[in-house]
């Protein structure tokens, strides 16, 4: 039978759009209420979260520490 672990309590309204990135070992996703981004690194469990202009309903990854949002 599968389990599952909670890795981080962060009570989000709509957490939505999850992005993995290898080479930083973090996840990514925006709160979408909450017009805020997102990212838990797996390797010391530290998150960071940045305040949003809009609302963001998606995020995509496009290389080289850049990002695409689809925003309100």
């Amino acid at each position: 039978m599968a389990s599952a672990e909670l890795i981080l309590d962060c009570r989000n309204g709509v957490g939505e759009s999850p992005v993995w990135l290898a080479g930083e070992s973090s996840l990514y996703w925006v709160d979408i209420p909450a017009k805020a981004l997102w990212r838990w690194r797996s390797t010391d469990g530290a998150t960071t979260t940045w305040n949003l202009p809009e609302m963001a309903g998606c995020i995509a990854h496009i290389g080289d520490n850049r990002w695409v949002a689809g925003l309100e």
